[in-house]
């Protein structure tokens, strides 16, 4: 029995993370296929991306370890007063490296590369992918919410989704067939990142995650 509850919990999320690094590699052949510049742009403002990323995934860790506990002893509203405070601080805390990020891309990007074709291509972008973290703030947090509370089938899905149907479509039609480059592949990770939010927040209002037996 407890076998079985570890797999219908653990396998979703492996899942989970298969599906989306299967669809982060066709995300940077994507870039990769706009050329070698492209590409050297791409990784660099991913790893200065970095700074603001890894906030939110600390966050979504931590809620969701918080939320198991609170449901844990059978205390939702404990769950969901601590979810709201998360999606506070998350917002106000990747909102503030974003900002950095949004008002000095081009030091930034210098700090990894005196190229300036690379500082050229790198800072719209940048300004752009940057936008996209405190919108998708709020998604990472009642993910991991929902994961922590053993809604790990719905996220497995909702990453799928957005990943496969939203973020590489976008990001082609932007990338190579409106010709923006890099800036248009960014759109995808743009489009994907709302559409999560908005999605993790329609299911988590509907409180089914409350309920999960796990």
């Amino acid at each position: 029995d407890l076998l079985r509850r570890l797999v219908r919990v653990g396998l979703p999320a492996s899942g989970e993370n298969a599906l989306f690094s299967g669809g982060f590699v066709i995300y940077t052949a994507l870039a990769a296929g706009l050329g070698t510049v492209v590409l050297a742009a791409q990784r660099i403002t991913f790893n200065a991306l970095a700074f603001s990323f890894m906030i939110g995934m600390a966050f979504q860790l931590s809620v969701g370890a918080l939320v198991g506990q609170a449901l844990g002893r059978g205390d939702p509203d404990g769950a969901r007063q601590v979810t709201r405070q998360t999606v506070l601080l998350t917002t106000l805390a990747m909102g503030a490296v974003s900002l950095v990020l949004f008002l000095f891309p081009g030091p930034i990007i210098r700090a990894f590369t005196p190229e300036e074709e690379i500082i050229e291509i790198g800072t719209t972008a940048l300004r752009i992918i940057a936008v996209s973290q405190p919108l998708g703030a709020p998604g990472l947090v009642w993910s991991g919410a929902m994961r922590g509370a053993g809604d790990t089938r719905w996220v497995m899905w909702s990453t799928a989704v957005t990943m496969w149907l939203v973020r590489l479509p976008v990001s082609y039609l932007g990338g190579y067939v409106l010709n923006l480059g890099l800036d248009g592949i960014y759109l995808g990770n743009l489009a994907d990142l709302a559409v999560r939010t908005i999605w993790s927040w329609l299911r988590y209002r509907q409180g089914k995650w409350e309920r999960i037996k796990v």
